[in-house]
């Protein structure tokens, strides 16, 4: 959940996020066994110049390319771009403020990894600084032989006392991941954790401050049980 002051912010924002969430669908839907770095690459470059922007590409842990979107000049890369437009925004306050004021706040993917102190995602960047810990690249964490970025579903392994966030869903259901990056740290603040060659962070939360480094909105059941309990925080 992200908090937008202005109809202008949302204007703003709303292309390039826009074409990200259609390629990662698109994307999902393509990639299939036996399919090669190239046809992934030419799928990928299609799709973002119908788009009228410019894709680039770079070799990336492993996994045949990460395409980046650049509109205007500016390149949507992750935390580092992220970051800025929330500075830049001053969004970063409002959020900020909203979850001393006790409102529910939950991050999602690359919003769970903005509410630690700091990433090391492309050099080291602030975070929000709601979540002690920090973010760090998976790949040397897990075997060579598993892909980077890590994306398929996972089952939940609930840490501790089950949190409220998880009260209508069951140990071992299954969340759907897309991430190179994972939450480091934070021990103390791990809800739910996925097995991928180690355990990685999988949800956290500090008072009313949530995050799930999964997609609930793409988990199906699953992820619909997760927002609605969410909700009634």
């Amino acid at each position: 959940m992200i908090i937008i002051k202005s109809k202008r912010e949302i204007e703003l924002m709303r292309e390039p996020c826009k074409v990200t969430a259609e390629l990662l669908d698109d994307l999902a839907g393509f990639i299939r066994p036996g399919i090669s770095t190239m046809d992934i690459s030419e799928f990928v470059e299609k799709r973002i110049t119908g788009h009228g922007m410019t894709p680039t590409f770079k070799g990336y842990g492993g996994f045949p390319a990460a395409a980046c979107v650049s509109v205007n000049e500016e390149v949507i890369h992750g935390i580092p771009n992220a970051a800025r437009k929330l500075r830049d925004s001053g969004l970063d306050k409002v959020i900020i403020d909203e979850a001393a004021k006790g409102k529910p706040l939950l991050g999602i993917c690359l919003g769970m990894q903005m509410l630690f102190d700091k990433s090391y995602e492309y050099g080291e960047h602030k975070g929000l600084g709601l979540i002690s810990g920090s973010v760090k690249p998976i790949r040397p964490e897990i075997p060579e032989e598993l892909k980077i970025p890590h994306i398929g579903w996972n089952p939940l392994i609930i840490k501790g006392e089950r949190d409220e966030l998880f009260k209508y869903i069951n140990e071992g259901d299954c969340v759907y991941f897309v991430h190179s990056y994972y939450a480091a740290d934070c021990d103390k603040h791990v809800i739910a954790t996925a097995e991928y060659g180690k355990e990685l962070t999988a949800a956290v939360r500090c008072g009313n401050v949530c995050g799930a480094q999964f997609h609930p909105e793409k988990s199906g059941k699953v992820g619909l049980a997760i927002l609605k309990a969410f909700c009634e925080i």
